[in-house]
């Protein structure tokens, strides 16, 4: 086959391709038979290169900088973080930065030098240099970086008993953190004019509505205006929980909230799969914006690959028929997934989102070559020259 370089794949998307979106954090490490310490601490050349050939070997449309995403700004802060060898970095929830929110003066931005802030900007300017485009930035939101500092359980029972000391939280992480760290970032990375706001702790049932209407979406409206007016473009995700809710009246206020933070309707497992995708399309219509259904990974983990191909077969019909546009998202991909699904993934999804194709078809993935075997041939075929340093550290091949 033939290895054309990853602008090209990015460059196909749309409105030739079925956009499928990808977040990978976990499945990259796996692949490349990498220890997970390694990837994500010392080696920011690696998870460029990683990236790039993993997205390359299942023709993923989009790219997003597979970093994991919710630990810099805390670490830059001073929160613990502990390394895994077989698993993703995670804060140290023994040893929170905060005790108490009786003093907020230890909040501070400490340049772009602190914590793994060179790490991450080895790591764009090497993905940007092979992949000829920006990274698309993941950072994390201020309601989920606030749980990483003091605690989710401890930020919960703040926000009843003392409403006001939980603003002020939110709001020194604003200005004393936010402001001056997306400041030196646009500095730093001038290409770069969108990032990626995660808030997985935002999510229902982890959250009410009326604590994101008081806590999340007023705190990140701050950031994306200030990010507006020095040039960079946000987008707020990761919350999920719509099926939740008991009425479609509530689902649709806080959809339309959603909905202002990122500008598309998104449905992923499981609200996608208990709501319908059909419900999503008539949402997105309503609301007159692009709709993205998602398959989550511990579906495609415990599914076999004829279940999986119905559902994909299921979404991409409802979705392209939808009028507004349409994409495919894959939630997470866990680090166990087996390449086999994830290739059936892909196949079903250009099969049926074809203008040919109504849905009834029968479909049976096309076979591929194994990981190992791409990546000796990716480096005979080597346009982009990657280094592939990174393989005396792996037991791939």
């Amino acid at each position: 086959m033939q290895y054309e370089p990853i602008r090209r794949l990015v460059k196909a998307a749309w409105p030739d391709q079925l956009p499928i979106l990808v977040q990978a954090n976990e499945l990259i490490p796996e692949m490349c038979r990498l220890p997970y310490d390694y990837f994500f601490r010392d080696d920011p050349e690696a998870v460029a290169e990683c990236t790039i050939l993993v997205w390359e070997y299942f023709g993923f449309t989009y790219l997003r900088g597979n970093l994991e995403i919710y630990n810099y700004e805390a670490e830059s802060i001073g929160q613990p973080i502990r390394f895994y060898r077989k698993s993703i970095p995670d804060v140290d929830r023994s040893d929170f930065f905060l005790k108490s929110l009786d003093d907020l003066s230890s909040i501070r931005f400490n340049g772009i030098e602190s914590g793994r802030f060179p790490y991450f900007f080895a790591y764009c300017e090497a993905f940007e240099k092979y992949a000829h485009i920006p990274p698309q930035i993941n950072l994390c939101a201020p309601w989920s970086l606030a749980c990483n500092l003091y605690g989710y359980e401890n930020l919960l029972d703040d926000a009843f008993s003392d409403p006001e000391l939980v603003h002020e939280f939110l709001q020194t992480l604003q200005d004393r953190l936010y402001a001056p760290m997306m400041t030196a970032f646009r500095e730093k990375l001038p290409s770069v004019d969108i990032v990626r706001y995660a808030d997985a702790w935002a999510s229902l049932p982890l959250l009410s509505v009326n604590a994101l209407d008081e806590f999340v979406f007023p705190y990140y409206k701050k950031l994306e205006d200030f990010c507006r007016s020095i040039g960079i473009k946000t987008v707020l995700a990761g919350i999920w929980g719509l099926a939740k809710l008991s009425s479609d009246e509530e689902r649709y206020a806080l959809l339309k909230n959603l909905i202002d933070t990122c500008g598309v309707a998104v449905g992923c497992d499981p609200d996608a799969e208990q709501l319908s995708p059909e419900w999503f399309k008539a949402a997105a219509e309503h609301f007159s914006v692009p709709l993205s259904l998602g398959i989550s990974s511990s579906f495609m983990e415990a599914g076999t690959v004829s279940e999986i191909v119905d559902r994909v077969r299921k979404y991409v019909s409802v979705g392209k028929s939808c009028r507004t546009p349409f994409s495919l998202t894959l939630n997470n991909i866990g680090p166990g997934m087996s390449a086999e699904k994830i290739h059936a993934v892909v196949q079903a999804a250009r099969f049926y989102s074809r203008p040919d194709v109504s849905g009834e078809e029968p479909f049976a993935p096309e076979e591929r070559e194994s990981f190992a075997e791409f990546v000796k041939a990716r480096m005979e075929n080597n346009p982009d020259r990657l280094t592939f340093q990174w393989l005396s550290r792996s037991t791939l091949l």
